[in-house]
């Protein structure tokens, strides 16, 4: 999760699978060939997993119910106050910090990564 740019321009997202060697649920990019609408599809996840940014982990939990999985979450970047300009945590940091089904495994100034530690039954 990356500060909510869109994806054409978000960086991180596109090039986090090949640096990490891992897989990101919510990158579009590389997804433009492939079928049954899979370009859509990624692009409706990318834009609800960044509408988690200014919410709690409810909104994660919703996209586990409807069968999105994941075992981390890389969170970077910042939102912006748009009456001081000052940057501002995303409220979902927070709520991630105080949540005991994530544990914070990495952290930064410019990254945290948070590991799941419980599971939706």
């Amino acid at each position: 999760m990356t500060s909510p740019i869109s994806w054409e321009a978000n960086k991180t997202a596109e090039w986090f699978p090949a640096l990490a060697q891992r897989s990101a649920v919510n990158t579009v990019q590389g997804t433009e060939w492939l079928p049954e609408r899979r370009f859509e599809k990624q692009k409706n996840l990318y834009n609800q997993v960044n509408e988690c940014l200014v919410q709690d982990v409810g909104c994660l939990e919703d996209l586990e119910r409807d069968g999105l999985q994941f075992s981390h979450i890389y969170l970077s970047g910042y939102l912006q106050d748009r009456n001081t300009g000052y940057r501002i945590d995303m409220p979902i940091k927070k709520a991630l910090e105080q949540s005991p089904a994530y544990q914070m495994i990495y952290s930064n100034d410019r990254v945290i990564i948070f590991e799941k530690v419980a599971y939706l039954p």
